[in-house]
């Protein structure tokens, strides 16, 4: 007999090759199937009702990446839990967990939004004033998708494009510039190619008009973080909030425990996103 299970993990992305499973390449994927078949919570053919927030590329790091999956119903997860941490060499931390009586759950099509946070640093703008990037950037807010950033790609189906920037937030610290996305979804590569248009910003333009004119590349993946989703179903989270903060600090992310830092500091007063953490 099988059951449905959904945990969180967060990860290191400079340490694979993204999330998704490659042939002869070290991915998330691949540790989370080998860990499942370890542990006896699957038998090594392909997890039915599969499904996860978000694919994140190399480089790209997680904090709250939500999978489910069928698993057997006599599944040590925390036994599962020990074995991801131990093929990972503690780059991957599972923080969470929920039991799901409903078959209708997918982490992906259940979630309601996805959060992301970049941290730059404000010499790679030709805009100094954070009113003037926030205030161009914001023009995203409460628009679909649709062309205006990819105007040159034939390969999505319109589709795609149909979701929304819900919220686009940014603060200053010190030399940082830190950007949090919301959104209902994202197309690839979709944060860092605002993320390099905002930087070639002048103050006062916009970002939209700027996205036609401009050529769009994509701004370096390791500095982005895709902190989590928004779910209806919470799971139970293992650690406090500090505690996960300081697990991840000292474990996963200890080269880049400063960037961390500055991305818990958007969630200090506002309980509401350690849920969606």
């Amino acid at each position: 007999m099988y059951r449905l299970f959904s945990f969180k993990i967060a990860y290191n992305g400079s340490k694979f090759w993204g999330f998704q499973r490659q042939p002869d390449l070290y991915t998330v994927e691949q540790v989370i199937f080998e860990s499942l078949e370890k542990s006896l919570c699957a038998d090594g053919s392909p997890p039915q009702w599969y499904s996860y927030v978000g694919r994140t590329d190399r480089g790209v790091h997680a904090i709250g990446q939500t999978v489910s999956l069928l698993v057997r119903e006599d599944c040590d997860y925390l036994r599962f839990f020990q074995h991801m941490e131990e093929l990972s060499d503690s780059q991957i931390l599972p923080w969470a967990y929920r039991w799901i009586d409903s078959l209708e759950f997918k982490a992906r099509y259940w979630s309601l939004w996805r959060e992301y946070v970049y941290v730059d640093e404000i010499r790679n703008y030709k805009c100094k004033s954070l009113g003037d990037l926030t205030k161009a950037v914001k023009e995203i807010e409460g628009r679909k998708m649709h062309n205006y950033i990819y105007m040159r790609v034939r390969r999505f189906s319109k589709r795609y494009f149909f979701r929304r920037i819900l919220a686009v937030d940014a603060r200053r610290v010190g030399s940082k510039i830190v950007w949090r996305f919301r959104g209902e979804s994202f197309p690839h590569n979709f944060i860092r190619r605002i993320i390099w248009i905002a930087r070639a910003l002048h103050c006062g333009e916009g970002i939209i008009e700027t996205s036609k004119i401009r050529h769009q590349g994509t701004a370096e993946p390791n500095r982005l973080f895709l902190v989590g989703a928004k779910h209806p179903i919470s799971l139970i989270p293992i650690y406090e909030k500090i505690e996960l903060y300081q697990v991840l600090a000292s474990r996963v992310f200890r080269r880049e425990s400063s960037d961390l830092r500055l991305v818990f500091s958007f969630y200090e007063n506002d309980p509401s996103p350690y849920s969606l953490l």
